[in-house]
């Protein structure tokens, strides 16, 4: 009994409050919030606008517009929509809000999102929504409205009404996108009315406006839009309607409101006041408690079909035969206009004699209103998707709406619920201790928690629990609002695992990652892009890419490349880059390709761009090298291609200069001719050996070298002959100095470097040496990919001249590239020294820039020196006897041999012929004690020469003679066993310590 008595006491109570409520509503003001996607100043957003509060200022009902502009037009992305959708929600968080105006998509799509926050079936009107709202508005209640459409064929419909005998339409419009959509849309809209169509396609408004001038009767024009001409001049709509509506000798017409000016016939238009005129009477009807849940969004067009009147006149048009259903604009004053102030006294009069009757029928309306806005309450209560549960002064149950019916698993009764059961014990113990503190309600709670519902599932919810006092004697009852938050955590969960994924991802990427946003500004960069850059991720907000890392155009490297201009300016959204580029990041050069993209919004919007750059230093370099290399094989097989004839020639030259000087006095002229032909040659052959050391064609001499020694000796040397106003210094801090090559061509190499320092330093100026050991490990990898790793020697040639560009070092090591004036250099110097280096498993390498000097540091493998790696030069001499048989097919050379043999004493048999040498030797082969061999003779093959020897006596001692300083043929030599070889041009010296080394076997 005392539950009943409770619950018929608050119904009561509900009920005397309700109606206190209601019989204020007489002077109730509704707050309307419109929401206008653009901005103030913009023509639709004005005409919408205007449309909206005249509805609103002729309306009987009390309103209090809001009035909020989004500024989507100039000033649309994700985080300008975000911020406008928090100021609004922020501003009116404390006023209770009946009904929302949407003025277009953007202001239609911000009141959804922020529903919630008001009240969650808050009525929505919208207007102005260009496409198809339905995805929009899947699962969402009480919302209606209208889509803006406009109507060609009404347009069409009202040229044939009243021109009768049209039978072309000419189509103004421009070559926008816009303007091309509008004539593709119109002609597919109006195919139906039998009608041709002629394009003013891309003609000049020159053109157009002689085009119109003429146009024969049977024509009607249509100004569809014409906002830019072919020449960029800009038009707006007003100025179009001018330009074309006075020059046409037929009507014009439009189907836009904005260009409907005295010269323009009219049209079936789209009217922004009428979409804002429309959405306001619908907002009224339902403030009015007529919303119907059912109630259709108006897709048709709305009929806005209106004429002029003055070129209704103008072309003699009746206006007795235009259709009623079309308005006619400017016409003349009628007899109302006329006797305005007398009409008015009249109505005036009627109007307050029916004032008492209206009164009296008013407030029965008002009574009938009130009572269905009560039903409309407890209905959305009802229907929320929230559990609304009402408990009185003792925690009992009185009311719980459907959803709280359905969580929880009841019917439709209560008579056996148990909150206590259902939501936490310290929540029921904080409302048994509240009491009312004069305060007509308050909030006790509100905040995340777990409830029970149905079979004891546990489901978190958002709950807010309010006190609520209704008399003097602290009597009071408790409303508990639970809202869940099930699905709002999983979706957290996803996006937060989304996020986490996205972020390994981005982490576990070896090339470097850079986001921005649409100015160019820094938002995120991955782990790889820090180690590029040297800066870490929470010191590069809102920094440029070009102030972490500067990238130099291909072309000019001191100009630097903003690839993010490059990429925001130019038309494809993605922008691949497999060029080598010049950079320079935490503070080291590198080489670096890379791709870039914008971000696009689903509105076709930058909204920000990402880059991902590929560090290619390494892959750079190494194609750099092979390059390198193929020009240097280019150049070595053009030197030996050439170097076997020539050396042939340079054998009979020195050979020659020689014996003569064996014929002749010591101190005569002859003697000293002879020699300067003797040393002459031997410059030619130390040529083509300088051009075959470039491709590592020439065989490589292999003996111990002390390093700190040669460069000892070498400085010495270049005290005396580089120039007075040189200094030379050195310092040697290498404490293992021993590599294995060939000291001539070390030497070599120091020179050309010397020289060239003096050449840049314009012959005043200092040249230091520095040695010093390092150790290359795994760790040098990346800089040092040829070397392997172990102890080296760094030997550094630094010289204070002009220095060298970047474009010049590129070149530096190129064969015949040269920057001195024609005839002053061949441009083989450093190109040799690059390949003596190389040859000995060495690095070189240069650092300068122009103003600063250059520095050369070569690198050479360091071995133990006690270990025997040179190949011995003392040959053991014993009285020659015994006949020497000589076979080549170049007779000067046979001549030049047998002379230096016999002045060595011994005998000589020459032989052109093989045929005939090899009978001779199957004949003397007891008397012959060595034989030279031509390896490349005419018509046959020096090696199958030698084995038909060798047939006849295995014990044959040969030795090859040949003018190529590398051939494949001599690579099988040893498997012939034949073991001495003699390069052409060969001296006395080399042949005779052949012949003696041989034979001392």
């Amino acid at each position: 009994m005392k539950i009943i008595s409770t619950i018929v006491f608050l119904f009561v109570s509900v009920t005397a409050l309700l109606t206190a409520a209601l019989s204020e509503a007489n002077e109730k003001k509704y707050s309307v919030l419109v929401l206008n996607s653009y901005h103030p100043g913009f023509t639709w957003t004005d005409h919408v606008m205007k449309g909206i509060t005249n509805e609103f200022s002729s309306s009987i009902l009390k309103t209090n517009l809001f009035i909020e502009y989004m500024d989507a037009k100039r000033f649309y992305s994700s985080s300008h929509s975000r911020n406008i959708k928090n100021y609004i929600l922020n501003k009116y968080r404390n006023t209770k809000i009946d009904i929302i105006i949407t003025s277009d998509n953007a202001a239609l799509e911000a009141a959804l999102s922020m529903r919630q926050y008001f009240i969650k079936k808050i009525p929505i009107v919208f207007c102005g929504y260009n496409g198809d709202p339905s995805k929009l508005l899947v699962n969402q209640k009480n919302i209606t409205g209208i889509i803006e459409k406009w109507n060609p064929s009404g347009t069409v419909k009202i040229i044939r009404e009243i021109q009768k005998g049209v039978k072309k339409l000419y189509l103004i419009h421009d070559q926008t996108e816009s303007g091309l959509a509008t004539l593709h849309d119109f002609i597919e809209k109006t195919r139906g009315h039998n009608l041709d169509y002629e394009s003013c396609g891309k003609s000049d408004l020159n053109y157009i406006i002689k085009k119109i001038s003429s146009l024969p009767d049977d024509y009607a024009v249509i100004l569809l839009g014409y906002n830019r001409s072919s020449e960029g001049k800009v038009l707006n709509s007003e100025q179009s309607g001018e330009i074309f509506g006075k020059t046409a000798s037929v009507p014009v017409y439009t189907m836009d409101e904005s260009r409907f000016t005295e010269h323009i016939m009219g049209g079936d238009m789209l009217s922004g006041y009428q979409q804002g005129e429309t959405a306001a009477e619908i907002a009224i009807d339902i403030l009015n408690g007529n919303f119907r849940n059912s109630q259709k969004i108006i897709s048709d067009p709305l009929k806005n079909p209106k004429l002029n009147y003055r070129m209704l006149s103008y072309y003699n048009i009746k206006t007795s035969g235009v259709p009623k259903y079309i308005q006619i604009t400017g016409s003349p004053a009628s007899l109302y206009e006329k006797y305005k102030s007398q009409v008015w006294i009249v109505f005036i009069s009627i109007l307050s004699l029916a004032t008492l009757s209206v009164a009296l029928l008013a407030s029965i309306i008002i009574k009938k209103r009130l009572e269905k806005e009560k039903k409309y309450i407890i209905s959305s209560i009802n229907e929320s998707m929230d559990i609304f549960i009402v408990l009185n002064s003792e925690l009992v149950p009185v009311f719980m709406n459907r959803s709280g019916f359905h969580f929880f698993g009841f019917n439709d009764s209560i008579e056996n619920f148990k909150i206590s059961r259902r939501i936490p014990s310290w929540l029921i113990l904080k409302m048994k201790n509240y009491t009312c503190d004069g305060s007509l309600s308050k909030s006790i709670w509100n905040g995340e928690t777990d409830i029970t519902g149905h079979e004891k599932i546990m489901i978190p919810f958002f709950v807010t629990i309010m006190i609520h006092c209704y008399n003097k004697k602290n009597s009071s009852f408790f409303s508990i609002v639970l809202r869940d938050i099930s699905q709002f955590k999983r979706i957290n969960t996803i996006l937060l695992e989304s996020k986490q994924n996205l972020k390994t991802t981005l982490d576990s990427i070896g090339d470097s990652v850079i986001i921005t946003d649409q100015q160019g500004r820094i938002t995120k960069i991955n782990p790889s892009a820090e180690k590029l850059t040297g800066i870490k991720q929470h010191l590069v907000f809102h920094k440029k890419i070009k102030d972490i890392i500067t990238i130099f155009s291909e072309e000019n490297t001191e100009e630097t490349k903003d690839i993010f201009e490059e990429l925001i300016t130019g038309k494809p959204k993605i922008f691949n880059s497999h060029l080598g580029y010049p950079a320079k990041a935490n503070d080291k050069e590198k080489y670096i390709a890379y791709t870039s993209s914008k971000i696009i919004s689903k509105d076709d919007e930058i909204i920000g761009c990402i880059f991902v750059i590929k560090d290619i230093t390494e892959e750079t370099e190494l194609q750099n090298r092979l390059r390198h290399a193929q020009k240097m094989e280019a150049v070595g097989q053009l030197a030996g291609g050439i170097s076997h004839d020539f050396n042939n020639i340079l054998s009979v030259i020195m050979g020659s200069s020689q014996v003569i000087s064996t014929l002749v006095d010591e101190n005569s002229e002859i003697m000293e001719l002879s020699r300067q032909i003797f040393d002459t040659s031997k410059q030619a052959s130390d040529l083509i050996r300088q051009l075959l050391i470039l491709s590592r064609n020439d065989e490589a001499r292999k003996v111990k070298v002390n390093f700190n020694s040669l460069l000892d000796e070498t400085t010495k040397l270049l005290t005396h002959t580089i120039g007075k106003n040189i200094k030379i210094s050195h310092e040697l801090l290498a404490a293992d100095e021993t590599v294995l090559g060939d000291p001539v061509l070390f030497q070599n190499a120091l020179i050309n470097l010397s020289v060239n320092a003096r050449d840049a330093m314009e012959g005043q100026g200092q040249i230091m040496f520095l040695t010093r050991n390092v150790k290359i490990s795994m760790e040098h990898k990346d800089q040092f990919t040829e070397l392997k790793p172990g102890n080296y020697i760094e030997v550094s040639v630094s010289d204070t001249g002009k220095g060298m560009t970047r474009e010049i070092q590129k070149k530096i090591f190129n064969p015949y590239f040269t920057t001195k004036p024609a005839g002053q250099g061949t441009g083989l110097g450093l190109s040799t020294v690059f390949g003596i280096i190389e040859r000995y498993g060495g690095h070189i390498t240069l650092y300068s820039q122009p103003g600063h000097g250059t520095t050369f540091k070569i690198l050479l493998p360091i071995i133990d020196a006690s270990e025997n790696n040179s190949v011995s030069d003392n040959y053991k001499s014993e009285e020659n006897s015994g006949i020497v048989m000589l076979i080549d097919d170049e007779a000067i050379i046979l001549s030049y041999l047998s002379e230096v043999l016999k002045k060595n004493g011994f005998r000589t048999e020459c032989f052109i012929d093989t045929s005939e040498a090899v009978s001779f030797y199957k004949e003397n082969y007891q008397k012959i004690i060595l034989t030279i061999i031509d390896l490349n003779l005419a018509g046959t093959d020096g090696i199958i020469t030698a084995e038909e020897l060798k047939k006849i006596n295995p014990q044959i001692k040969i030795i090859i003679s040949t003018g190529y300083t590398h051939d494949k043929k001599l690579d099988v030599l040893k498997d012939k066993g034949i073991k001495k070889i003699i390069h052409k041009p060969h001296s006395e010296d080399e042949v005779m310590g052949a012949v003696n080394q041989l034979l001392n076997e």
